[in-house]
């Protein structure tokens, strides 16, 4: 039954967590900021608190309040694994079984059927010419790249934050945590890998000389997880 709850929650989180996404982003649209730096920390700031209350309200509940050892485990094993099984299904499940099916497969086979035309055209070109031809060959491939849907490194980071709290807040009830969390990191890091190759036009990089607000939220984290886990082991448990 706890497995039943905790996969209902997440998907709720799910929607949720959509809806105040676009929320979020509409508050911190209209506060004008000056940098891009202060607007993406007031996004996460904004974004952070929902989704903390959001995900570990519950396990805060069972772990400080009711001390209820038992019951707080089986909750973070559940709702964690069903929230990776979630990731796992949405970002890399989905957008395999649906890549083959989808309105943007013609227009690659058009793109397709464009780079071969350049690639003959290519071929038999030689001279002054030649530089112009390649360069609408690369032109070819910067259109194909811009028609892809823009890669949220934003939630990638959010969705880090969120499973670097599991594995610190509630170490002590979940040991083998890390482990697994090693193995899900694993899998979406080659789902990553097949979204940007495959669905999704790669982000930018920027030259940046700290995290910012993401250093904050790791502190933050660190400190609730030392008193977590007194109170787990103290008070919760009986060893």
């Amino acid at each position: 039954m706890a497995y039943v709850t905790s996969i209902g929650q997440v998907i709720l989180t799910m929607f949720l967590n959509k809806y105040f996404r676009q929320v979020a982003t509409l508050l911190t649209d209209r506060e004008n900021h000056k940098y891009q730096s202060t607007y993406n920390n007031s996004l996460l700031c904004k974004r952070f608190v929902f989704e903390f209350f959001d995900c570990f309200l519950p396990l805060i509940y069972f772990g400080w309040w009711e001390l209820n050892y038992k019951v707080l485990r089986q909750n973070v094993i559940s709702l964690y694994m069903a929230d990776e099984i979630r990731r796992v299904v949405t970002e890399s499940l989905i957008p395999y079984l649906t890549q083959n099916k989808s309105k943007k497969d013609i227009k690659k086979l058009n793109f397709e059927l464009k780079v071969i035309k350049a690639l003959w055209e290519l071929e038999k070109t030689s001279g002054d010419n030649l530089a112009k031809k390649r360069k609408e060959f690369c032109v070819l491939w910067e259109l194909e790249e811009l028609e892809r849907d823009e890669h949220e490194i934003f939630d990638d980071y959010l969705e880090m934050i969120m499973t670097f709290g599991y594995i610190t807040m509630f170490a002590s009830v979940f040991p083998l945590g890390a482990t697994i969390i090693v193995i899900f990191i694993y899998i979406e890091t080659r789902s990553d890998i097949f979204r940007l190759e495959k669905t999704l036009r790669r982000p930018i990089p920027e030259k940046t000389f700290h995290i910012g607000s993401w250093s904050a939220i790791i502190e933050i984290f660190c400190i609730l997880a030392v008193f977590s886990n007194i109170i787990i082991c103290c008070y919760a448990s009986k060893q």
